[in-house]
Parts: structure tokens; C-alpha cells; sequence
């Protein structure tokens, strides 16, 4: 350890000199002395506008923390991302398990996310310590430390509860006095307008607790002290926080939504993950730009700590009770989610595939990866959740015509065609139908006799001596429920070139 030291700062003086040789040079010159004195008049006129300045500290202290603590900075996505894939995978297979993991995972990666932030505060301020030392010393306080998020989540859990038990109230009056509150402006203008208030509220309450989190993080005070600096620290510098903050929340909403549309639970997991990220970011760049001002301790109020208690297990108990609802309606409310996915990504612009050896084309969406395993054999695939059981994906196999298997299906009438006792494999038909003049039989089909029960809905057509079979196969739920408009928009897609 000592040898790399001793070379790394060899290194360093070596590169120094360097660099005050050729910088000298340089100078001698009378066209870079110009650039040189321009370039300073321009620094020095820019710094001097107040935002700029802040953006010009805010970009120097991420990079000063990306390369001075890179390896913590590891350390905690390496202890903190799996948590979030592994919640992921329990709500897919285990929503029980998911609701019973969510907030211990939760205040465990709070912790990591806290131990780094007191690691970057100690060493900024020349102390030696350890990142291990760090989560022991914020565990010690991590029950004050975690307050304000608390109060945060519970606020917000039950504010929007509180918001549409008042908007399932009016549209329980309007029903009483025989009034369409669907089509009324008057009930449409209150329940945007209280929206409105909310979102302001939630806001506004996000900035005061994440500032407040990072003072009782730094400093040895109470949570009515840390509230109340938080609240001065943001009032003296009300512009800037306003401006980051509501760039943070566009931005994160943003990001978010279009990594839902695109990837469904797994986007929504990853856009959570990283606006959290940015936003603890964001929270302590501030605190370190705009420090909070001291108060005298007797200006303090230290009464109410039972009132944020209280509200802390109001929050729980909702959680609770939210938890065992969503357990209840959990399939009726997966099914709708797909559904939702399902048309947007059906109203999205298609890749247009194209197969000139067996004269086919068709549309698919542009999230779905090809794999092309030779000319008869393509895979369409997506994996929406990132887990094991949330792949989708369309295969397309051209075989010779089979005019027994075909006869069979195309023969039979619609409901269970065949059933394999042993494996419990089920194939049944759906209808009869065509495709550009071919004879197609639609079925499906049930692979019961794996780890995951795989779901198929197939579209067999006929043309000459081949047989096309397209399949839409899922391991999660049945495709034709599930994905029924995006596949159909394949289907309708589907032209033979030839």
C-alpha cells in the first residue's frame, strides 16, 4: 500500500512539472497569451452571474465526488441495486413477500445511501475514516436520521388517500342529486384544483424533509431543529431550490414514465432507483452551496415529536392496510397494468421486419430485440420486468406443411383440441380465420410442465407447401388477455411479399 502511494505521488509531481513546463511554453506565445486572457475576461463574467456560479459548483462537486470516492460509490450500488431487483422479482412471484421485504430493503439502503453521504462530509472536511466506520456511526442515529423520510412517505401515503376518499365523496353527492359527475365541469374543476394543491403541498413538504435529513445527518440536533433550519434554509434561497427542485421532479417524472411505457415494472424500478439517486444528490449539493443558519437553542421548539410519531404509525397502519388490499385485488390489478402497456405500446410507431427467403413481413414494437437464428427461425423478445418470469416474446418458424397436424386443428371445432395427461400440456382451439386468402387456425397453447407455466397463442397459416406458425408466448399470464390488441396489430401487420 505504501509502494502505490509513494508512486502515485511520484506520478502526480512528474505530470505537476509537466505541466508547468508546457503551460509556460505556451504562454511565450503571443496568439495563446490572447486566447488565454480572453478566455479568463469570459470565466470571470459568467462566474459572476449568481446561477451560473451555482452550476459551475454544483458540476466541480459531483466530479470531485465521482473520482475521490468511486470505490464507496460502488459499494453502495453494489448493497443497494439488488434489493431493488430482488423486490422487483418478489412482486412478479411473491406480492406477499414484496409488501413484508419493501421497507426494511427500503431503510436499509437509506442507511447506505446515508453512510456514503457522512463519508463524502468527513473526508471533504480532511478526517480518515472508513466507509464501514460511516454505517456504523449512522446506525448508531439512524432512528432520528430516517425521520423525515418517514414523515415524508406517510404524508404522501396519506394525503393520497385522503385525496381520492374526497373525490370518491363528491362523486358519491353528484350521484344523490342525479348529476353525471363524468361529464360535469364544476366536479372536474374541484378535483383537479385539490390535485393541484396536493402536488404543491407534497412538493413543497419534500424539500423542507430532504434538507431537514441532511441536517440531522451532519449535525448532532434535534428534528424541530433540523425543520426549522431546513425551513430558513430554503426561504433565504428560495429561487434556487424552487428551480432545482422543480427541474428535478420534470426531469424524474420524465424519465421515469417513458421507462414504464418502455419496460413496465422494470423501467418503473430503475427510474425510482436513479431519480432517488439524483435527488439525494441534488439535496446535499444544496445543503453544501447554501448552508442552513445556526439559531439559538432556545428559539427552538421541542415539542411535537409525539404529533410526527403518530403520524409515522398512521402511515404504517396505511401501508399496512394498502398492502393487504392491492395482496386481495392483486391479479385484477396486474391485468389492468398490462392492459394500459399493452395499448400504448399498440399505439407506438412498429420496426418493420422483412424476410426474403420465405417472402414475409411484418410490424413489431421497437423496445423487442430480434434474433435471427437462421431463415426459417426468428425470436421477437422483451422482458418487461427484468426478471425470470417477465419475458414476452413472438416466434416465427417456417416448416414444411404438415397436412395431418394442420387438418387436425383446422378440422376440429373451437375449444379443447388435445390434452397430454402426463405432462397436463392443453392445446385448444380459438377459430378459424385467414391471412391475405391462406387458411390460418388461431389456438393456443398451455406448456404446464416446467418450472413456469408457459402460455402460446398461435396463428398457423397454410400457404402451398409451408407452414407459418406465429407465436406469442409469455411465462407470466395468458398472452391473449394480457397482450391481445398489441398482437393483433402484429397480426394485421403480417403480408406476404409474394
Amino acid at each position: 500500500m505504501g509502494d502505490i502511494q509513494y508512486i502515485n505521488a511520484l506520478v502526480k509531481a512528474y505530470l505537476s512539472e509537466k505541466k508547468k513546463k508546457y503551460y509556460g511554453i505556451l504562454l511565450k506565445s503571443p496568439t495563446f497569451f490572447k486566447l488565454v486572457t480572453i478566455l479568463k475576461i469570459v470565466w470571470q463574467t459568467f462566474i459572476k452571474i449568481p446561477l451560473f456560479n451555482v452550476l459551475v459548483f454544483f458540476i466541480a462537486n459531483t466530479l470531485k465526488i465521482l473520482i475521490h470516492c468511486y470505490s464507496e460509490i460502488f459499494i453502495v450500488f453494489a448493497l443497494t441495486f439488488p434489493t431493488m431487483i430482488l423486490l422487483l422479482n418478489w412482486f412478479q412471484t411473491a406480492v406477499v413477500a414484496f409488501f413484508i421485504g419493501l421497507i426494511p430493503f427500503l431503510l436499509f439502503d437509506l442507511i447506505c445511501f446515508s453512510a456514503l453521504y457522512y463519508f463524502i462530509k468527513q473526508k471533504a472536511a480532511g478526517e480518515h475514516i472508513s466507509y464501514w466506520k460511516c454505517m456504523q456511526l449512522v446506525f448508531q442515529r439512524f432512528g432520528t436520521i430516517s425521520f423525515p423520510l418517514l414523515i415524508l412517505s406517510a404524508i404522501i401515503q396519506e394525503t393520497i388517500i385522503g385525496y381520492f376518499i374526497v373525490a370518491l365523496f363528491f362523486s358519491y353527492v353528484f350521484g344523490i342529486i342525479n348529476i353525471a359527475f363524468g361529464s360535469s365541469i364544476f366536479y372536474w374543476f374541484v378535483i383537479v384544483f385539490l390535485g393541484f394543491l396536493v402536488a404543491v403541498g407534497i412538493f413543497l413538504l419534500s424539500m423542507v424533509l430532504y434538507q431537514a435529513y441532511f441536517l440531522l445527518l451532519f449535525e448532532k440536533i434535534s428534528l424541530q431543529q433540523a425543520l426549522k433550519l431546513s425551513r430558513l434554509q430554503i426561504s433565504t434561497n428560495l429561487r434556487y431550490f424552487l428551480l432545482f427542485y422543480v427541474l428535478l421532479y420534470i426531469i424524474s417524472a420524465f424519465y421515469i414514465s417513458k421507462a414504464t411505457a418502455s419496460f413496465l415494472y422494470l423501467g418503473f424500478t430503475l427510474g425510482s432507483y436513479f431519480a432517488f439517486v439524483v435527488g439525494t444528490l441534488l439535496a446535499f449539493l444544496l445543503s453544501q452551496r447554501f448552508p442552513a443558519p445556526s439559531i439559538p437553542q432556545d428559539n427552538v421548539n421541542k415539542k411535537g415529536s409525539l404529533g410526527y410519531t403518530i403520524l409515522v404509525i398512521f402511515g404504517l397502519i396505511n401501508y399496512v392496510l394498502l398492502a393487504i388490499f392491492i395482496v386481495k385485488e392483486y391479479h385484477p390489478l396486474i391485468a389492468f397494468v398490462q392492459q394500459q402497456d399493452d395499448s400504448y405500446l399498440a399505439s407506438q410507431e412498429m420496426k418493420q421486419y422483412v424476410n426474403t427467403a420465405y417472402q414475409y413481413t411484418l410490424q413489431y414494437p421497437q423496445t423487442w430485440t430480434l434474433y435471427q437464428w437462421n431463415e426459417n427461425s426468428v425470436t421477437f423478445y422483451n422482458n418487461y420486468t427484468g426478471t425470470a418470469t417477465g419475458g414476452t416474446w413472438m416466434a416465427i418458424n417456417v416448416s414444411t406443411f404438415n397436412k395431418n397436424a394442420f387438418d387436425q386443428l383446422f378440422n376440429a371445432n373451437p375449444g379443447l383440441v388435445i390434452e397430454v395427461g402426463l405432462t397436463k400440456d392443453v392445446t385448444t382451439k380459438v377459430t378459424n380465420m385467414t391471412i391475405q386468402g391462406y387458411d390460418t387456425v388461431n389456438y393456443t397453447f398451455l406448456k404446464a410442465n416446467l418450472d413456469y407455466p408457459q402460455y402460446e397463442t398461435h396463428y398457423l397459416i397454410h400457404k402451398g407447401n409451408l407452414m407459418y406458425d406465429i407465436a406469442f408466448v409469455s411465462i407470466t399470464n395468458d398472452v391473449a388477455n394480457y397482450d391481445n390488441d398489441l398482437f393483433q396489430k402484429i397480426i394485421n401487420s403480417f403480408q406476404f411479399t409474394k
